[in-house]
């Protein structure tokens, strides 16, 4: 019979592996663009497996010796289990997955359960293996999370981190404690999961909470992916993947308050690119956009601002610079523009941009009015020929200079 205490734990991780499998798969199928979910989900029922097979073997086989290979798969289903928990981060984290070693590696370890079962029947050594062989999987999960960038749930990653840690050390305490049980006493150690020893009934119940607590970060990890997605979208131009409108306006808006300090703001205009999309179509024409797009935030330094201001238009704002510097630098943009191959299925395509320019002094904080002479500026740039920068009004004390 099973040790009561030692049975409702095994109870209680076989009803909570149900539960988190269900919610693990239903989050699945509502967060499909990130992959890895379903991955990890099929982890969660392959541990589900692993204890029903820890039930059914001993319960209704009774540990029946013909039955010994169902100790074999219950034990690979156990560490499977970790493995596609692995592979679920590694495809959510969109890292690296090395499946050769990896399937190297498991073949490895369920040829080590068939000798240890069949030739030495060792339920010491099988545990020892199976733990040796755990630490390796969660040691390579916590190392690509620790790698990993991370963009917007950075702070989740270390709490899992953490979690591996922690069950990286239970591992390790479960080979110290069946060593220990071994040394002192080989006639009475542990020789099955539902025997009421220390090593069972300690694992049992730490299984249980780092269990919960590993599935319950990495749900918190994708949920915080999920929303700073989300939010990144809201701010960013979908085909360009600069500001937006919005987002642009918001930042200098801010700056503005904050910061007692001068500013420039420039409008620039991609020419004649209604031509470029009658011409040669608009899938040709976006390509130009993301072109000339990529090149403008190449040549951006970390306190300035980009984005896309509409249809073919750019708003470039541009903290604390001379006229003379950002004379040189915008020279230097409107020739690299100017330079620039674009290679599309129509051809090779070369465009210009025209820009205008409006600039303050500290303290000036209009931001609409600095605008619409920066709106002026670019009109001029066009209308005197194109491909060309043209200087607005300079702004002190809410005066156009």
């Amino acid at each position: 019979m099973i040790d009561l205490d030692l049975g409702t734990v095994i109870l209680m991780i076989f009803i909570s592996s149900i539960l988190q499998l269900v919610v693990l798969c239903v989050f699945a199928c509502f967060a499909k663009e990130y992959r890895g979910l379903f991955t990890y989900s099929l982890g969660m029922f392959i541990f589900f497996l692993g204890y029903l097979g820890i039930f059914i073997n001993n319960t209704i086989l009774s540990r029946n010796p013909n039955f010994t290979w169902f100790i074999v798969l219950n034990n690979c289903l156990m560490v499977g289990s970790i493995l596609f928990y692995g592979l679920g981060m590694c495809k959510f984290l969109k890292t690296r997955f090395y499946y050769t070693k990896w399937i190297l590696f498991f073949v490895i370890f369920g040829i080590g359960q068939f000798y240890l079962t069949y030739e030495i029947n060792s339920y010491f050594l099988r545990n020892v293996l199976i733990s040796l062989f755990s630490i390796t999987i969660y040691m390579f999960m916590m190392i690509n999370l620790v790698q990993t960038k991370a963009e917007g749930f950075r702070a989740v990653a270390d709490g899992l981190i953490i979690v591996l840690i922690v069950i990286i050390l239970f591992f390790g305490f479960r080979i110290f404690a069946l060593l220990s049980e071994y040394t002192q006493s080989p006639s009475e150690y542990t020789q099955s999961p539902i025997d009421p020893t220390l090593a069972n009934r300690v694992g049992f119940l730490v299984v249980f909470i780092l269990e919960f607590l590993r599935n319950l970060f990495f749900v918190l990890m994708v949920i915080n992916k999920m929303y700073f997605d989300l939010k990144k979208s809201s701010k960013t131009d979908f085909l360009t993947q600069l500001l937006n409108r919005r987002a642009l306006t918001d930042l200098i808006q801010n700056f503005i308050k904050k910061k007692d300090k001068s500013f420039s703001v420039i409008l620039l205009d991609i020419d004649h690119f209604k031509k470029i999309n009658d011409t040669y179509g608009h899938d040709v024409g976006d390509l130009v956009l993301k072109q000339v797009a990529d090149l403008l935030q190449s040549q951006m330094n970390p306190p300035d601002l980009l984005g896309r201001w509409g249809g073919e238009e750019f708003l470039i704002f541009c903290p604390e610079y001379s006229r003379d510097i950002l004379s040189q630098r915008l020279e230097n943009l409107r020739s690299q523009v100017e330079m620039m191959v674009i290679h599309t299925p129509q051809g090779v395509i070369h465009c210009t941009i025209s820009l205008g320019i409006a600039s303050t002094v500290m303290g000036y904080d209009n931001f609409e009015e600095l605008l619409k002479s920066a709106d002026l500026a670019l009109y001029r740039a066009k209308k005197n020929g194109r491909n060309r920068f043209e200087w607005g009004h300079f702004f002190s004390d809410n005066y156009p200079i």
